[in-house]
């Protein structure tokens, strides 16, 4: 329920942002639009990587040997449009990715020096430490954020392109969310 309406809400925005008069002073700012297709492509970003396989490409970790952590489709993807990219935007990072960027390097530092910190002075047993199974979460979190915004920044890098994909945005988003509202999957029934 929360998806449909944020996917309401992110539609409804986008449309009276990008088609009316307002438009045309955002479509100039490239980091205006970049902002705007990342922050929506985030939420949306959410929702598909919540839909993944169960097992396939995974990553093993050597300090975690039971652990498998298994990369989503949404991730795949993300990950090979941001490779595939990587001219557009290798050359110049707008301000807005360059400071999202940056913003989750030091996430990165803040969470590795917490749970070095922690892993020191909080014992969970006798015997046991801090389990350290959270941390590859979070870097394969932010590695898949960091590609998206290279890629949002990649999409609204030239003027034509940053004008098309900001017209469509309020498209996809009111079309993502009719196919949450009516044609929403069946419940799922539990085993008995």
């Amino acid at each position: 329920m929360a998806d449909r309406v944020t996917l309401l809400a992110l539609g409804v925005i986008a449309a009276i942002l990008f088609w009316t008069p307002l438009a045309r002073h955002l479509e100039n700012q490239q980091n205006v639009a970049a902002f705007a297709l990342t922050a929506a492509m985030f939420i949306v970003y959410g929702m598909a990587r919540r839909v993944g396989p169960e097992s396939g490409w995974a990553l093993h970790f050597s300090a975690l040997p039971g652990d498998e952590f298994v990369i989503s489709y949404a991730a795949r993807i993300v990950l090979l449009g941001a490779l595939l990219s990587a001219p557009a935007w290798g050359r110049h990072l707008s301000g807005w990715a360059r400071s999202l960027l940056l913003t989750t390097a030091v996430l990165a530092l803040l969470a590795i020096g917490s749970f070095l910190l922690l892993r020191r002075f909080y014992e969970v047993g006798p015997t046991t430490t801090l389990d350290p199974t959270p941390l590859p979460n979070l870097g394969l979190q932010i590695v898949e954020y960091g590609a998206l915004a290279l890629l949002c920044d990649a999409a609204t890098k030239h003027p034509w392109t940053r004008r098309l994909v900001l017209r469509v945005l309020p498209l996809a988003l009111l079309a993502l969310w009719a196919r949450h509202q009516f044609m929403a999957a069946p419940p799922v029934e539990e085993d008995e």
